[in-house]
């Protein structure tokens, strides 16, 4: 499972299968999100990825990506 997948689905109260059924609303989009390690930057990506975008993360904190 991925981070995104294992985060969003704790976000979710592990029913992943609630969002699986509703479209994607960000599929072939992309983004680019800073400060993506803590804090919103974390949540911001979590929340695009989970609805389908490529994502591309940068932090100050490697580990914690």
């Amino acid at each position: 499972m991925t981070l995104a997948a294992e985060s969003s689905a704790s976000l979710i109260g592990n029913n992943p299968t609630r969002f699986s059924q509703m479209p994607k609303k960000l599929e072939k989009q992309k983004a680019l999100i800073t400060g993506a390690s803590q804090g919103i930057g974390r949540a911001i990506s979590l929340a695009f990825a989970s609805e389908g975008a490529d994502v591309a993360l940068t932090a100050r904190n490697r580990k914690k990506l």
